[in-house]
């Protein structure tokens, strides 16, 4: 049987490796959306990541240091359920909505798992 994990679960995770003062490196499969464009629907896998905070210089390590920069503006992320992520090995930024999350570190997620 395949693994699964809650989006609450998720959640927590993502506040772990927030308050984490080292790097935590995750893996995430996600399904992109922009209603003010009306595009969508793209399913985006991305490994190696790094979950990025609103302040100068996070995520920090001796071989990262210049990816992330501080953000500009600040985008109201616990009220629209999403967060802001970095691809180490391509350097790209992605904002991730919550709900719209497939895979988290190699588990099929879920609205609500119950045992």
């Amino acid at each position: 049987m395949e693994s699964i994990i809650s989006i609450s679960d998720v959640r927590k995770e993502l506040l772990r490796y927030k308050d984490s003062e080292s790097p935590i490196f995750f893996n995430i499969s996600f399904v992109t959306a922009n209603r003010k464009k009306k595009t969508g629907g793209e399913i985006i896998n991305l490994d190696n990541c790094l979950l990025m905070k609103n302040q100068n210089g996070r995520p920090r390590s001796k071989n990262y240091q210049p990816i992330v920069r501080e953000l500009i503006r600040d985008p109201n992320h616990h009220r629209n359920q999403t967060f802001n992520i970095v691809q180490v090995d391509s350097q790209s930024k992605f904002t991730v909505h919550t709900n719209l999350i497939v895979r988290f570190q190699n588990k099929k997620v879920v609205a609500a798992h119950y045992e």
